[in-house]
């Protein structure tokens, strides 16, 4: 379930951190099974909770966040998309910014068999 959590774009504080935690539940679980078919351990920085309107609090978010993905996406040989950049408050850059991070968890999770 948390995989299809990270498809929808938070509008709602509660739908902020559902989609935060299901990002970090769907991390942990690429994490481990990279571990357990790889023998790869990445860094998990702590992702939440995190505030989408403090520019201090989003920007450490998306760098942490964007640095685990790098991890994820090399250890798995996906292309990686940028996404230590967006403005939470422009609805069609965040929704881009969703989908795109939404096409990397799913590619993972298929690759590992992780749902």
């Amino acid at each position: 379930m948390p995989l299809a959590q990270l498809s929808a774009v938070p509008r709602t504080p509660v739908e902020m951190q559902q989609w935060a935690f299901a990002n970090v539940s769907s991390h942990r679980d690429i994490a481990r099974r990279i571990f357990e078919t790889k023998g790869v351990k990445l860094v998990e920085y702590p992702l939440e909770p995190f505030d989408p309107n403090d520019p201090v609090s989003l920007n450490n978010f998306l760098n942490l966040h964007a640095d685990m993905h790098q991890q994820m996406d090399k250890a798995l040989g996906l292309p990686s998309y940028a996404l230590s950049e967006v403005d939470w408050a422009d609805i069609t850059a965040l929704a881009q910014w969703i989908s795109q991070h939404y096409v990397e968890h799913q590619a993972a999770s298929s690759l590992l068999g992780v749902s």
